[in-house]
């Protein structure tokens, strides 16, 4: 196994750059798992019972009765599948487990059925042929499920997409112990894309891991999902920076003491295993927050498109019949992970003016603004073209508001954990604007105000906060007198 930047492992070789929308990792792809799996049992207690009753009576004409126990069954079935542990994730690619646990599922809920209706005294109203149809068609799919589950785990991990990608920041002697304990995992499948020195420097000497500037390039072109950091005995200035410059990346950040001789349980299981993990830094949105963020982009994102085209087509006319110049202005701002995307917006300035290169900010009564773009900057639709930037992946409905390439290598250098701000993708709206907190920002203190309500989105988001301020934008966010 390399130890430096410059000897990187073969497989990062021509890998492709990091995506710049976030991908599921591994621990992702399982949690999601679990939650389908439990959602095809629910959902095969009332189809297997149906199945059932057809093979048995020919028809689907059932009795209320008979059917009135089946809703009963659906909420025993999913408690007791979890009671025993059949969506642990972390035991969906043994099959040999699920076998075990969906029996011992299935019967238990079945037994428990049973018993209700014996101790109810209805048990002779229901046909023992169809009960025991009922349990074999539904224990039969739920394992045929997770058989295709599995099969479809063991590829996916064939291919190395379900291997764990971990960088290692310390010395190389404690680098060797998590190689060691590497080597004992029979059930994870982990690579190590490289062991860096806890440095900011920007160069290192020959022959030594490369510094954390290395590895922050790194993580923004291919894939890491987890960072381990040694814990030292003694902690410095420099060690702090270190954890501050890693907090900006969207990858879970570990720190580790050197306890490995100590036979400690850990209490929370991470990447790392049979040792003490401190969790300092983890992905904002990961699992099904990840999934739940992205429908609301993609449906919420279509809605309001179809809504608002007849006012955009309105829009492009005027813009053309006012100035000479394209509709749209293309601007490249730094996205999810410092990555550039290419923004839309209509175009608010004389084209002269939209191309400076100096990127100079709006002011009040800015000469550089067209007649319709005054309004279009006072109202703010000239950001509705960034629902295209939205269903492409790019930005996100809630999120951070993405500033000028330029504007954000200068707020970095004087506002701690600005980077922070890119752990997730840029919103059209945000936390920070419908407090307020919009349009120019003549000195750093206001910027860092907006930076910490970004801060604040992040590390709260929930579904429900992202609803409520969407709908606070279409309440108060169209007018603000700093827009101008």
């Amino acid at each position: 196994m390399a130890h430096s930047f410059a000897s990187l492992p073969r497989f990062l070789v021509g890998r492709k750059p990091y995506p710049q929308v976030p991908q599921l990792v591994r621990h992702d792809v399982l949690v999601v798992a679990a939650g389908l799996l439990r959602a095809v049992d629910i959902a095969l207690m009332p189809l297997s019972a149906l199945l059932a009753y057809l093979l048995r009576f020919g028809s689907l004409d059932i009795d209320m009765s008979h059917l009135v126990v089946v809703p009963f069954g659906m909420v025993i079935i999913a408690n007791s599948m979890a009671l025993i542990q059949a969506y642990d994730h972390r035991e969906l690619c043994s099959l040999h487990v699920q076998c075990s646990r969906v029996t011992a599922g299935w019967a238990m809920a079945f037994a428990l059925l049973i018993a209700v209706a014996f101790f109810d005294k209805v048990s002779d109203q229901f046909p023992r042929l169809w009960i025991g149809l009922w349990f074999v068609l539904g224990i039969s799919a739920s394992l045929a499920a997770r058989c295709a589950l599995c099969a479809y785990l063991e590829a996916r991990r064939r291919a190395g997409t379900l291997t764990v990608d971990i960088a290692v920041v310390g010395s190389e002697a404690f680098a060797n112990q998590v190689f060691g304990r590497f080597a004992g995992l029979g059930d994870l499948d982990v690579r190590v894309v490289g062991v860096f020195a806890p440095r900011l420097a920007a160069a290192a000497p020959e022959g030594t891991p490369a510094p954390i500037d290395a590895l922050l390039r790194l993580a923004r072109r291919a894939r890491i999902d987890e960072i381990i950091v040694q814990l030292p005995e003694k902690r410095d200035k420099e060690f702090n920076d270190v954890l501050e410059k890693l907090g900006e990346l969207p990858i879970n950040v570990s720190l580790c003491p050197d306890l490995f001789d100590l036979a400690l349980a850990p209490r929370k299981l991470a990447v790392l295993r049979g040792s003490v993990m401190i969790n300092v830094s983890e992905r904002p949105l990961s699992g099904w927050d990840a999934i739940l963020k992205r429908l609301e982009d993609t449906v919420l994102g279509a809605l309001l498109l179809l809504l608002f085209l007849p006012l955009m087509a309105i829009v492009a006319l005027l813009i053309k019949l006012d100035s000479k110049g394209p509709v749209l202005f293309r601007q490249l701002r730094f996205g999810f992970n410092n990555h550039p995307v290419l923004i839309y917006k209509f175009r608010t300035m004389h084209v002269a003016a939209a191309d400076d290169a100096a990127v100079r900010q709006a002011q009040k009564c800015d000469p550089r603004v067209t007649r319709i773009g005054r309004w279009l900057r006072r109202s703010s639709l000239d950001e509705l073209p960034q629902l295209f930037n939205v269903l492409k992946g790019d930005m996100s409905l809630v999120g951070p508001r993405p500033h000028a390439v330029a504007h954000n290598e200068y707020y970095a250098t004087c506002i701690d954990r600005y980077f922070h701000r890119h752990r997730v993708k840029p919103g059209i709206t945000g936390w920070a604007q419908i407090h307020g907190l919009r349009g120019e920002t003549p000195s750093v203190e206001a910027m860092h105000d907006r930076v910490t309500h970004d801060l604040f989105y992040i590390e709260n988001w929930s579904i429900w906060l992202d609803l409520w301020i969407l709908l606070r934008t279409l309440a108060v966010g169209f007018v603000h007198p700093n827009a101008y």
